[in-house]
């Protein structure tokens, strides 16, 4: 039989980037109605995780402006509780070092025995450094 455990703390080896993970509060309003408002610290910082690219960025020629726009999961192990809604802010590191960091809002966590997946749309890359 697998041991599961094992299984999961053998894949933290691969989780070589980094987020930070802002999360968003109910606020309630003079009137009595409610905002959501993000934590100006992040609920999480430097967590473990892999990018990968569900769609890379690609150039829209139908547009007179090129903003960037990724799909991508996120990997994570369950240690981490991540949420819909989460503001995540990635870093791809590689050689130790940020090369490029990618923003956007968590999409349900969909979570496995060994793990958890995130799906993101970004929309504005920017280059580390």
């Amino acid at each position: 039989m697998v041991d599961l455990e094992t299984l999961a703390s053998r894949l933290d080896a691969m989780y070589t980037d980094r987020m930070d993970v802002a999360r968003a509060v109910k606020q309630v309003n003079e009137d009595g109605s409610t905002r959501l408002e993000l934590r100006p610290v992040p609920a999480l910082q430097d967590v473990p995780c892999r990018i990968s690219f569900e769609q890379p960025d690609r150039h829209d020629t139908a547009m007179d402006q090129n903003d960037p726009r990724v799909n991508m999961k996120v990997f994570a192990a369950n240690r981490y509780r991540l949420q819909k809604g989460d503001r995540l802010v990635l870093r791809r590191i590689i050689g130790g070092q940020a090369v490029q960091v990618y923003q956007g809002y968590a999409a349900q966590p969909v979570v496995y025995d060994i793990g958890q997946e995130i799906l993101l749309t970004e929309s504005g890359g920017k280059y580390a450094g």
